[in-house]
């Protein structure tokens, strides 16, 4: 009778376990751009000269761009029209994770004219022709100061005026009428970019557009509230597989703004506590999150800080294959790097002084080149004298290749990994990493 009791409890226990469910997660719009980095587009000029019907006559000189707000469907006209190769258009659809379901042959307004150009001197004008009517005489216009240099450009950036854009847009179902917020930016700050076209106009100006909105949801999951935040870009309206960040934060709300870790994107694995979940879908247009349970692990692995460095495959420049195992219950510091890059090249003496420091203690050192000529690497890491272990990982269709499973995408970083396999630091500054390490190898 007790063994029957027993395995009873046991059972109940076991579906107790498996108890968790599927997330399905409304996001509501937030203004701004919370959580993550600012991202914007550049207005490229058109092959073919953009005219309008009316332009204020105080304009001395300017250019006129278009921006499609649903570009997919342009393209579509395209195949339609016999000018674009259809196997081109369908490559494109799968490059970016495209709806087809937002794909259809009707001609609607869903591009935007914007003009750009000066009122004198001294100040450039841009003007958005956000009801459509090809004309800019009735429309806001927008001056900003011409700056003589870099840094006073990059402190204009921080003050842009927002506008708003007028567009149709295709549902799915049906032609609707959207208005959405549009921060627009004359100024190229520190970018090294030129226009490409031969129009000496043309050239001389330079012009990006963002959306500052995304999508936000506070929920509480296993008893715990987080602040829920959905991104695409700031670029678009759609939200695919191919463009969604998502971000939770412990407690977080519409106010929260700052945020140090990796983004998830969709097919990634959430850890919430011992609890997994896969980011398995996110509507068209961002406003429903899908999360789907798939069990529990008391060491969850991934790329953000808490998390357990997952299994990888990795070898070193002298092409012999190298595994993390062989170092568990040592510290290990992971420095991405690349022989095309400055700030990696111009951090290397102080990486050397951060080996020489810790040599002999529980710590390795794993330098990681994100490089496709390996031989190139093994001669730059010689004339360096860079003794330490070298990896070597240019190859981005390796999906458990070790730059892809921790989503590096910033040279230089670093990813700090404890004796038990946890990641306790990730983009930090060499020398905080340094103080970390100190405090961690006295004990």
């Amino acid at each position: 009778m007790n063994k029957i009791i027993l395995l009873f409890l046991i059972s109940g226990i076991a579906i107790s376990a498996n108890s968790q469910t599927d997330l399905k997660i409304k996001l509501d719009t937030a203004n701004g751009y919370g959580v993550f980095g600012e991202e914007d587009v550049i207005i490229w000029p058109s092959e073919t000269k953009l005219k309008a019907k009316e332009v204020p006559s105080d304009i001395i000189e300017y250019c006129i761009r278009k921006f499609d707000f649903q570009p997919v469907n342009s393209l579509n006209q395209l195949v339609k029209k016999g000018k674009l190769p259809k196997d081109k258009f369908e490559e494109y659809v799968k490059k970016k994770s495209l709806n087809r379901q937002l794909i259809v042959d009707l001609e609607y307004n869903h591009s935007m004219l914007v003009l750009i150009g000066k009122i004198s001197e001294n100040e450039y004008i841009v003007i958005l022709d956000k009801n459509n009517n090809e004309s800019f005489s009735d429309d806001k216009k927008f001056i900003f100061p011409v700056l003589d240099n870099k840094e006073e450009e990059m402190e204009a950036m921080q003050k842009l005026p927002i506008a708003a854009a007028g567009f149709e847009h295709y549902n799915g179902l049906e032609i609707v009428k959207k208005t959405l917020p549009v921060k627009i930016n004359p100024y190229k700050g520190s970018l090294q970019v030129s226009m490409t076209s031969t129009d000496p106009v043309e050239q001389k100006y330079f012009l990006t557009i963002s959306f500052p909105f995304y999508r936000f949801a506070a929920k509480s999951i296993n008893g715990k509230s987080y602040g829920i935040y959905a991104a695409n870009g700031f670029t678009s309206l759609d939200y695919t597989a191919n463009n969604t960040s998502l971000i939770l934060v412990r407690g977080g709300n519409k106010n929260t703004n700052k945020f140090s870790g990796v983004p998830y994107s969709v097919g990634d694995i959430i850890a919430i506590d011992s609890l997994q979940y896969e980011f398995s879908r996110i509507s068209d247009f961002g406003d429903m999150l899908e999360l789907k349970f798939v069990g529990y692990n008391k060491f969850p692995e991934g790329f953000q800080e808490g998390r357990y460095l997952p299994q990888v495959s990795a070898m070193t420049v002298n092409r012999q294959s190298f595994d993390f195992k062989d170092y568990k219950g040592k510290y290990i510091l992971l420095d991405f790097w690349g022989t095309w890059c400055g700030p990696c090249i111009k951090l290397i003496p102080q990486i050397k002084e951060l080996n020489e420091k810790h040599k002999g203690q529980n710590f390795a050192l794993v330098s990681v080149a994100n490089d496709d000529d390996i031989e190139k690497v093994r001669r730059f890491i010689d004339n360096k004298q860079m003794n330490w272990i070298q990896l070597i990982d240019g190859n981005n269709n390796n999906e458990n290749g070790i730059i892809k499973k921790l989503k590096i995408s910033r040279y230089p970083t670093m990813v700090l990994i404890a004796p038990d396999g946890k990641i306790i630091s990730r983009d930090k500054e060499i020398g905080e990493i340094d103080k970390l390490l100190t405090e961690k190898l006295m004990r």
